[in-house]
Parts: structure tokens; sequence; C-alpha cells
């Protein structure tokens, strides 16, 4: 989750109103419900309130059920996270003015500490791993450059990052095994950002579970990729198997592949 304004930010933005007003007042009425009763705090007030979060939280399952598949999950991470780091440090910030709660004000800084590390540094946290993969038959050296899964909400400075630290590296192919954007909206801007990858002996992708809703070829034409899904390609001396997210279940694909290439071969 990205903490900037993107295409996604007004459906955000209501998600995260919705699921802390239904979390902190249901909490606090709860919290009054139970001070009607007994006088101060006590931890079991505390578990009363997270108890109420969590049950608030749960009212969204029926969404979620009838939303289903990746969008439905993501709605379901959405609420948890914003539960957790938004929703629950402010209750803990309001229990925390009474004399016995003190500490709640430590709860609440390490959960708000939380919400800026996931969705401040680590978004932008860029870690680059370079390996080394010795294949028999393989005549010479051949740089490739794998991305996978940016799912992004933004074609910003992270993602002009990875392009540049992949263009520094000088690699003849580049693999995109899926998994572009999540918005149609970001169409245009992610094609010009193919666009900038500079692969002397090709760019391929195959489709992943969240590349639909777009003209996606059309993207990828315009950012100079090779469509990969279902076909098969030599380059440099490696035979390229092309297998998008559905194709596992299609009989026969896997042999027609391998028939049309020899090892090494790399599997995308």
């Amino acid at each position: 989750m990205g903490f900037r304004w993107n295409s996604f930010g007004w459906i955000n933005l209501g998600i995260d109103l919705l699921a802390l007003v239904a979390g902190l007042g249901l909490a606090l009425y709860a919290l009054r419900r139970w001070d009607a009763r007994e006088e101060g705090f006590s931890f079991h007030s505390f578990k009363l309130c997270t108890r109420a979060v969590v049950v608030a939280g749960c009212g969204w399952l029926p969404a979620v059920a009838l939303i289903g598949g990746i969008v439905g999950f993501a709605l379901a991470a959405r609420i948890a996270w914003t539960s957790a780091t938004v929703t629950v440090p402010l209750l803990c910030l309001v229990l925390a003015r009474r004399p016995k709660a003190r500490w709640l004000a430590a709860v609440a800084i390490v959960l708000i500490g939380a919400k800026y590390y996931g969705e401040v540094w680590e978004p932008n946290n860029l870690e680059i791993e370079r390996v080394s993969i010795p294949l028999p038959g393989l005549s010479r050296p051949v740089r490739v450059v794998h991305l996978s899964d940016l799912q992004t909400d933004e074609i910003g400075r992270l993602q002009a990052r990875v392009q540049e630290e992949a263009n520094a590296f000088e690699p003849e192919l580049v693999l995109f095994t899926g998994d572009l954007i999540n918005h149609p909206a970001l169409a245009p801007a992610a094609a010009l950002w193919l666009a900038g990858f500079k692969a002397p002996g090709g760019k391929f992708f195959v489709t992943g579970d969240v590349d639909s809703g777009y003209d996606l070829d059309g993207t990828l034409a315009r950012g100079g990729f090779v469509n990969l899904d279902g076909k098969a390609r030599t380059v440099a001396g490696l035979g390229l198997l092309g297998v998008e997210i559905g194709g596992w279940f299609e009989p026969g694909l896997m042999p027609r592949l391998l028939s049309e290439t020899k090892p090494p071969r790399v599997l995308l």
C-alpha cells in the first residue's frame, strides 16, 4: 500500500473512513457501556474495545465474499490494515488519557510506526538481487532483468528507479512475468515506462492475474514488449516458454512449448 495519492485515492479514502468510523464508533460505544457498569480502566475494557474493532471489520465480510477474487482479497486486506494501523492506535490514544492506561500510548506509537514503514518506507525501498545461474548448454553469459508483480497504483519515483537500475545493468533481455498495473487509467503511463527499458535481445511479457480490464496488448506494443502468452521463442540461446496464469490449466500447452524449443530453457 502506498501513502501517496493515486488513481485509487478516492476509493481508498472512502474505505478507510468507513472502516475507521465503524470500528472506532463501535469500540467507543462498547467502552461507554463498560464504564456504566465499572469505574476506571481495566485490561478487560481494552480487550472489549479491540474486539469491537474486529467485529466492525467482520461486517465487511459479505462485501468481500460478494466481490471475491483478488479484488475481494485486496478489500479485506485494506480493512484489516486500516483497522490495525489507524483505528486501534486512535483507540489507544483515547484510552491512554486514563491514569492506568498510559502504556497504550506506546502501543499507538508502535502501530503508527508500522503504518509508516508499510506505506512510506517499504514501498520506496528498492532492493536489487543479482544472481548467476549456470545453465548447461548455454554457450555464453546472458544478462537478464526479471520484473514481476509490479501491481502498482502509480508510475512514480520508485518505478523510475527500477528502470534506471535495470538499464544500468545493460541486460540483453528483459522478462516481465505479469501483474503490471492495478488501474486502467495508468495504461498510457505504463506504456511509456515500459518503452524506457533497453534490451537489444528483446523484452517479453506473460500475463498475471491482474492484467485485465484494459488494452494490455496495446500497452505492451507501445512499450516495445512482446506478449509471450502461450508462445515459445528462442533468443540469445535461451528457449523462452510463455505460460500465462491461465495457461497452467491448458492441456498440452507445456508439451507444445517444449517441442518448439531446445535446452537451455527459461519458463516465464
